[in-house]
């Protein structure tokens, strides 16, 4: 790293101390494998896990008739709002439906809801009061205001642990009818299922879902107060039989019914539309939709030549493009845009009597290093500050979020000082081989620098030849299992990473269970360069860790190759019996052990299904074939080929995986198949 570097300084002024608890790894290292290298982990402390969410809002209270809004800035793309909280009423006699919801932002908010769907007219606390908002168009980006009004006299309301989340409908059936003096008629049900006792006219409709999950069932009656229930099979006539759910009234008032189901694809279901008294008759609009959350594309550079074309710098690194007082280079490791005014890129506190330094910090920005550096003396040389943190050498993920907080080396009792630099990092070595030659070092086996970490386990961590010693493996529990967490660089081609797990120290080596072997299962990291792990017991007494490199032998680009390093036979056949032919353990990078798993998911982005699989771009004696129809019963040649590997040229979209979009938007059933053929 020779190349130019931006530097910030900071003063330690009279600071707020915060005092922040610390969490100790018990470990042990052995070297017992000539060429490997484990760290053995036992579990001695729990942590409690961190459940993420969308956009949060703040708790609130609202009192009778004032309106609490809270502004958020939210993306765009999204055709419908989800707003959800736990609803209680503080004071008075408050009912949740008389607790609105208006939203007014770039896209425009309509529909019958701004009551939410699930609210009732009493004062009983609800967790998870509902309510789901249509944009007229997909919403533009920008800021969104969220009025909250309590409409209920002398009363005040409470809305805690809110949230809003942004939609897009994945899946719609419209089913406009009416119930006139001609229709059918049965003895309607109780919401509950039971009898009701009234003779009521219906309409039936029946909808088979492409999805599995939860669907809004919204009604909308003109004319009569209405009642829907919902049947499984495909019913279309009284009797009915298979009852699920059904509702009379939702908080929209009594010409408004609304269910929320979760169904299966494929099943057929049968919704009943009916009067709650009788001789009633009118038209109605049912409308049963499904949702997908909304997925924002990120389109930020990554690299910092990228970044300044982007922002149309004309001066190098160090020059100060938007005038802010921040050089273009600082900009860039600090996330900001252009024109952003300036900021602190440093901050400080004391913890536990020594000083720390706080700043941002994008893992993601792999060409430049973070160094944290300190000294007693601001007349000292730039080059005898010491170094407190390098983001290359030391990788610990970030204290909080987008920020990394590193504590000083020294205890306060005089003055001290930091600064950031941002440097250009210079290419990685993505072989043993040249990571030895660049460091100075041996044998894999060997320890070059004396810190406690064989130089195979360096080089598999991502460290330099001078780093510390620092546990590479960590631990925590969640949900009752032990999880591993350690980082994995998926570029390093020629070794894996092996997580092994046993509740006995005494069992030997070939005893204790793989749990995850980077050379086989190829989910991407959990964390940035960290990946986690989960073991495959429940916690009930002691459980070990550990994590093993190894070299991996140069793979087979053949089938023929593949075929005879496995011990396999003919292409079409299942040798190991895990429901994956030779063929396709060969293209999805598999050995012949390996577990059965999915070779093929799907999702959709955009109203389109998007076929997600892995594709090996280096094995050239076979071709990956996408395929979609509408129809199970067509004729294998009926199926439309969406991509294939031999004739469609681009890249993954990810590192090893494949992402193509169908040719049709969604509106009914759609199947993928992936086949692997032979190159001629």
């Amino acid at each position: 790293m020779k190349q130019k570097s931006i530097s910030q300084t900071v003063y330690l002024k009279s600071q707020r101390i915060r005092r922040k608890s610390s969490l100790r790894n018990f470990c042990s290292i052995s070297r017992s494998f000539v060429g490997v290298y484990l760290l053995l982990l036992g579990l001695l402390f729990s942590l409690v896990p961190l459940s993420a969410v969308t956009v949060s809002l703040p708790d609130l209270s609202v009192p009778d008739g004032d309106a609490t809004q809270v502004t958020l800035p939210l993306p765009a793309g999204a055709e419908y709002i989800r707003v959800s909280g736990d609803w209680s009423s503080v004071s008075g006699n408050a009912q949740s439906d008389d607790f609105e919801l208006t939203v007014v932002g770039p896209g425009e908010i309509t529909g019958f809801l701004p009551v939410f769907s699930n609210a009732a007219d009493n004062s009983d606390p609800i967790p998870g009061l509902e309510g789901i908002l249509r944009l007229t168009s997909t919403g533009g980006a920008g800021d969104y205001d969220f009025a909250f009004t309590n409409g209920t006299e002398s009363s005040e309301a409470a809305f805690q642990n809110g949230s809003v989340q942004l939609l897009t409908l994945i899946e719609e059936f419209v089913d406009n009818a009416s119930v006139t003096s001609g229709s059918a008629t049965f003895e309607r049900p109780e919401e509950n299922g039971s009898p009701s006792g009234r003779t009521t006219r219906y309409a039936a409709f029946s909808f088979t879902p492409s999805f599995s999950g939860s669907y809004s069932i919204a009604s909308q009656q003109v004319g009569f107060d209405g009642l829907i229930a919902l049947y499984s099979g495909d019913q279309n006539a009284a009797p009915f039989s298979g009852f699920i759910t059904a509702n009379d009234d939702s908080a929209a008032g009594e010409s408004f019914s609304q269910l929320q189901v979760d169904l299966t694809a494929g099943q057929s279901y049968t919704l009943v539309t009916t009067s709650f008294s009788s001789s009633a008759s009118g038209s109605f609009t049912n409308r049963i939709r499904s949702f997908s959350a909304l997925s924002v594309v990120n389109d930020k550079a990554t690299t910092y030549e990228d970044y300044a074309a982007r922002r149309s710098f004309v001066g190098g690194p160090e020059a100060d493009d938007s005038g802010n007082g921040l050089a273009n280079l600082l900009e860039y490791a600090l996330g900001r845009e252009a024109d952003s005014s300036f900021a602190a890129p440093l901050e400080s506190f004391i913890r536990d009597d020594r000083l720390v330094g706080r700043f941002y910090r994008d893992p993601e920005l792999t060409d430049i290093a973070y160094i944290l550096e300190a000294t007693s003396d601001l007349a000292a040389e730039p080059d005898s500050w010491e170094v407190l943190y390098n983001s290359t050498t030391d990788l610990q993920a970030n204290a909080d979020d987008d920020f990394q907080e590193i504590t000083d080396s020294e205890l306060l009792g005089h003055s001290r000082f930091f600064r950031l630099r941002i440097v250009f990092d210079d290419s990685k070595s993505v072989t043993y081989a040249d990571y030895a030659l660049e460091q100075g070092l041996g044998e894999p086996e060997a320890d070059g620098n004396s810190n406690g970490i064989p130089n195979l386990l360096e080089y598999a961590l991502g460290r330099t030849a001078d780093s510390p010693y620092a546990a590479p493996l960590e631990s925590f529990i969640r949900d009752d299992r032990l999880v591993g967490r350690f980082y994995r660089d998926p570029e390093l081609t020629d070794i894996a990473y092996i997580l092994e797990a046993t509740s006995d120290l005494t069992a030997p080596s070939g005893g204790w269970e793989v749990i995850y072997n980077s050379a086989i299962d190829l989910q991407l990291n959990a964390d940035g360069t960290f990946q986690e792990i989960e073991d495959v017991e429940l916690l009930g007494g002691q459980r070990f860790f550990r994590l093993r490199i190894v070299f991996l032998d140069a793979k087979p680009l053949t089938y023929a190759g593949y075929a005879a390093a496995e011990g396999l036979g003919d292409p079409e056949v299942d040798d190991n019996n895990n429901g994956l032919p030779n063929l396709l353990e060969y293209a999805l990078g598999r050995v012949a052990d390996s577990p059965y798993a999915p070779p093929l998911e799907t999702f959709v982005r955009n109203n389109r299904l998007i076929g997600r699989f892995y594709r090996d771009a280096e094995l050239t004696d076979i071709a990956y074939v996408l395929e979609a129809t509408s129809d199970l019963r067509a004729l294998p040649g009926d199926w439309e080929v969406l991509y294939d590997s031999e004739i469609d040229l681009q890249p993954n979209a990810e590192e090893n995986f494949q992402e193509i979009e169908d040719t049709e938007v969604l509106s009914g059933q759609r199947f993928f198949r992936l086949r692997i053929r032979l190159a001629d």
